[in-house]
């Protein structure tokens, strides 16, 4: 099997069953997906309908899902920021920190596991929303959730 983009192969695969499956890559915007089916003896079928796919590459990088005292947020942005902020929530949707961060592209945020009146937090699950106010004016949001340990956090654990 070939997937074709605009017409160009881009991979090949087996066919297990009556299903196939593959990861293709992407690009930012418009992509068209055609699939043509060759078999051992090379046959090929008629070239299915192409399908659109639009791609919109998140504007952040992932925020780590466990986050213990001395935790970092890494932050990675499609374009400058001239300032971040994350809000750290409950999950009853109570703001509990406020965290101002850098500028730039690429920036860690630190960040010790309390509270706006100073107390570390309990361990659990909270949201954190951050706020990136980019160079170009245009304000971005993402919301995700962690889990927070008291106990420091190795690499691994994220």
């Amino acid at each position: 099997m070939e997937v074709r983009f605009f017409g160009t192969a881009v991979d090949t695969f087996d066919v297990v069953g009556d299903r196939f499956s593959d990861l293709v890559t992407l690009n930012e915007g418009e992509n068209r997906i055609q699939v043509v089916a060759i078999d051992a003896a090379g046959n090929r079928t008629t070239p299915s309908v192409p399908v659109e796919v639009f791609f919109v590459q998140s504007a952040f990088t992932d925020i780590p899902k466990r986050f213990g005292p001395g935790s970092e947020f890494f932050i990675g942005l499609l374009e400058p920021a001239n300032r971040l902020l994350i809000h750290i929530f409950n999950l009853e949707g109570m703001l509990l920190q406020r965290i101002e961060g850098g500028a730039g592209d690429l920036v860690n945020i630190p960040w010790d596991g309390r509270d706006d009146r100073g107390q570390l937090l309990s361990s659990g699950p909270y949201i954190a929303v951050v706020e990136a106010f980019l160079n170009s004016g245009e304000v971005v949001r993402t919301r995700s959730a962690f889990v927070f340990s008291r106990t420091p956090v190795t690499a691994e654990d994220q």
